[in-house]
């Protein structure tokens, strides 16, 4: 009897120090360092490129579980990718327009994300690093990552510019990851508060 009060009594101190426990998968993507002519994002930043193009994946959280007991987050497929074009602080204000993107998947599978009868835009902003000022266009193409591997993303599109504008055609990479982790139920639940 009073091995089983010992027991209750640490298991009852180990919830109040931890408030349960959460665990969770977030997939997610990561641009690959580099563009496929070998250069790089210090290169835009010195002024050796004129433009440099990101890409990310933007995945919906859903979360389950007995809070304060046990919760698991995950990422909810498909996916969103988000294209950034940086360019010269003198674009503030212009339009990105993709007309045409295609997904291809490490694997061969080819998929358009962006058809020449729908294009997307974006406008530049500006944006500082490392003391430079920068113009950035986001375009999204919601709910087009469907499998969890790595893959490029063919964009054709241009940069509308008044009198002359300034053709793009860019392979995006975009490198597949998965982040889990545990963490005590006071850590998710001061997080989900912010």
């Amino acid at each position: 009897m009073k091995k089983a009060k010992r027991i209750a009594i640490t298991i009852g101190i180990a919830w109040l120090l931890t408030l349960g426990i959460h665990v969770g998968t977030l997939p997610g993507g990561v641009p690959s360092i580099g563009t496929k002519d070998g250069y790089y994002w210090d290169d835009f930043i010195d002024g050796k490129l004129p433009h440099y193009m990101l890409g990310f994946m933007d995945v919906s959280q859903y979360d389950t579980g007995i809070p304060f007991l046990f919760t698991f987050s995950g990422g909810a497929m498909p996916a969103s990718v988000d294209l950034a074009l940086n360019a010269d602080s003198s674009f503030k204000g212009k339009s990105f327009v993709i007309h045409k993107a295609t997904l291809v998947y490490d694997d061969g599978h080819r998929y358009d994300i962006v058809h020449e009868t729908r294009p997307r835009s974006g406008i530049f902003y500006e944006l500082e690093r490392e003391g430079k000022k920068y113009c950035r266009a986001k375009v999204a193409v919601p709910g087009c990552i469907w499998k969890k591997q790595d893959y490029t993303v063919e964009v054709h599109g241009m940069i509308e510019n008044g009198e002359k504008d300034i053709e793009i055609r860019e392979d995006v990479r975009v490198l597949y990851s998965e982040n889990s982790f545990v963490h005590p139920g006071w850590f998710y639940f001061l997080y989900r508060s912010v």
